[in-house]
């Protein structure tokens, strides 16, 4: 579900919530951020061959909060460590 449209299910890829972004000085944020790989990730197809950590660009003002946390691939900082990346999304679809 989500803090925006709590009544909507979504897509069911990943469960867990999705809330606004707190503590941060600028929504959305737009800017580059370094992205760090979570333990266990480093092989993944969508990960592998960036490094040990590396940057992308953000575009967003929600963060996903995910119930079963091994499904977090990676993180960055934004008012606080934030998911970039959820292993599970892929899995199901791949």
């Amino acid at each position: 579900s989500s803090q925006e449209s709590p009544s909507v299910s979504g897509l069911g890829l990943i469960k867990g919530n999705v809330s606004e972004l707190t503590n941060v000085t600028r929504l959305p944020q737009m800017q580059w951020n370094k992205v760090i790989p979570n333990v266990g990730f480093e092989s993944d197809r969508l990960l592998m061959n960036l490094g040990d950590e590396f940057w992308m660009y953000f575009l967003h003002s929600y963060s996903v909060h995910p119930q079963d946390t091994s499904v977090v691939g990676a993180t960055c900082e934004y008012g606080g460590k934030i998911v970039s990346y959820g292993s599970g999304m892929i899995r199901k679809l791949g």
